[in-house]
């Protein structure tokens, strides 16, 4: 079960949190008991309350920074994320970037989550205009 127990924080029963922080530079800050971790986020206006950019997300925030976030790990984040705002009626994407220039992700690891049921979304590739 979830509840907002403040206009910007949802909590879980299930131990878990999800506070944001939107405006330009938008974020969602991810709590599991002491460690918590960034998500980039963007807000929407339409079917979806937040576009999130998950992919630099590879070890939890200060002071559990040597403790890694794999893909199995980073995988159920965004499914608490995802279920959080589905209980209040609202729905989340994820933004597939432009692995060229930005991501260290795989297309593997985009099929990955396609598999999995998000909707992901890729930025056309940069035109070389040098």
């Amino acid at each position: 079960m979830f509840r907002r127990t403040r206009p910007n924080l949802i909590e879980s029963d299930e131990g878990f949190s999800i506070e944001e922080f939107p405006g330009k530079a938008g974020k969602l800050i991810y709590r599991e008991g002491e460690r918590k971790v960034g998500v980039s986020a963007e807000m929407l206006v339409g079917d979806a309350r937040y576009m999130l950019y998950p992919y630099e997300i590879k070890t939890w925030d200060s002071p559990h920074e040597n403790e890694p976030i794999d893909r199995d790990r980073l995988e159920q984040i965004i499914e608490n994320i995802r279920r959080a705002y589905r209980y209040f009626g609202q729905e989340i994407r994820i933004f597939e970037w432009d692995l060229a220039y930005h991501g260290p992700w795989t297309e593997e690891d985009f099929d990955y989550f396609r598999k999995k049921g998000f909707k992901v979304y890729k930025l056309p590739d940069k035109k070389n205009t040098d």
